[in-house]
């Protein structure tokens, strides 16, 4: 998974590059609405978990650049947090540094959109070192619990939370990404993620679908949308539990 975040990173910087042709159907002098404005900061937030949050964020508050600007906690004290506080760690710090790319002209309707990709942890700006990544995935099922342990009650799927289903091509959380979904169905990237999911699992209905070819066609790029319809969003979330209980039944 960590070759698409890269890939992902590239086309934004790619398209923060070109601007001014993939952005012609807007116009550049309005300003987008006071929702859409909000929405789109709600889009970047992380999630923190609630285990040993308080020791692990002092932990994170020491910590020094070395020369590559990564900020590594010593082995010592990596090696003596508890299990849910290295989960913690995860979700509110990557130890490697990412270098960003200029900020992306604002959206119109942000919140009327659903795009092809969603805001990574982080906001880009660093990611999870190896050993972090490690964690995650040699120790799947429990994290996995932990993620949805979180999403449950935080009522929340955040950046980071979103990006670490990916990172474990999570299918297992479908089922409480569609309950937090339905609460009010405002985090549209949630319709994102589960979209993504069904691409990389190569599930055969979406990959037919008009969405799939709108979004991830020979043009995809970061900014590529899909109105927030009731359709589009029923079609999703009815896709996105197929794929669920298909992967279940093996």
């Amino acid at each position: 998974m960590k070759t698409i975040e890269m890939r992902k990173l590239l086309t934004l910087c790619l398209i923060a590059v070109a601007v001014p042709s993939l952005f012609a159907q807007e116009d550049m002098s309005a300003q987008p609405s006071k929702a859409s404005q909000k929405y789109a900061e709600f889009r970047h937030q992380d999630v923190e978990p609630t285990y040993g949050l308080a020791k692990v964020k002092a932990m994170v508050k020491r910590l020094k650049e070395d020369k590559d600007m990564n900020r590594y906690l010593p082995d010592k004290d990596y090696a003596a947090l508890s299990f849910e506080e290295k989960f913690t760690f995860a979700m509110i710090h990557g130890e490697d540094f990412s270098q960003n790319c200029d900020a992306m002209p604002a959206i119109m309707d942000e919140h009327k959109k659903i795009f092809s990709f969603f805001p990574s942890a982080f906001d880009d700006e660093v990611a999870w070192s190896q050993r972090q990544r490690d964690f995650l995935k040699g120790n799947r099922a429990k994290v996995i619990a932990l993620i949805k342990d979180t999403i449950l009650t935080k009522k929340r799927v955040g950046s980071n939370l979103k990006s670490a289903i990916l990172e474990l091509n999570a299918v297992e959380t479908i089922p409480v990404l569609v309950t937090t979904y339905n609460r009010d169905r405002k985090d549209h990237d949630i319709l994102t993620l589960m979209m993504v999911l069904m691409k990389e699992n190569k599930f055969p209905a979406f990959l037919k679908s008009s969405t799939y070819r709108r979004l991830y066609g020979d043009e995809d790029n970061y900014m590529s949308f899909v109105m927030a319809t009731p359709a589009i969003q029923r079609e999703t979330i009815n896709w996105a539990t197929s794929l669920y209980k298909s992967k279940r039944l093996r």
